[in-house]
């Protein structure tokens, strides 16, 4: 990236500016594979950051804009996908790096319209990933029980 890159580009072209809709649904289109992929690991879950470099790395697509701004533009039609398509909300992998937990945009089958507090967005999206687990990984244990993601119990322990 040098100081004439666009904020958003393709690595084919990185001097000229990408469509941001293209760029959008490249990523959209590219999400629910990744998540699957995160899925298929009992206890898997992937920080923000982390999806937005493998959403950049797959699709070509960048951009330098702060991830809270764009971030949601992709995972808000994946999400709807699921709650429409059949899936499990696959966005209850994505969790922040400062909390391990799912963000405040998160709803679910249940609740489509949000979460009265944090406690009750975060034990939905536990049960919400053991249901991905169930459909997307090999080696889910038969007692397995909904649970935190290994980064939110780790955040919750250094406090």
């Amino acid at each position: 990236m040098t100081a004439e890159t666009p904020g958003t580009w393709h690595d084919s072209d990185p001097a000229t500016k990408a469509a941001w809709p293209v760029a959008v649904a490249a990523w959209v289109q590219a999400t629910p594979t990744i998540l699957e992929r995160v899925a298929a690991t009992y206890g898997g879950s992937i920080t923000y950051e982390q999806l937005a470099h493998q959403l950049f790395d797959e699709t070509g697509y960048r951009t330098r804009m702060l991830l809270g701004q764009w971030i949601g533009q992709v995972l808000g039609p994946v999400q709807a996908a699921t709650l429409t398509g059949g899936k499990p909300p696959l966005s209850s992998l994505v969790v922040r790096a400062a909390t391990g937990g799912v963000g405040d945009g998160y709803v679910n089958h249940e609740h489509p319209d949000g979460f009265a507090s944090f406690t009750e967005r975060q034990h939905a999206a536990a049960v919400d990933r053991l249901e991905c687990y169930r459909r997307y990984c090999d080696r889910v244990p038969g007692d397995a029980a909904p649970q935190m993601t290994p980064l939110f119990i780790e955040k919750q322990t250094s406090r």
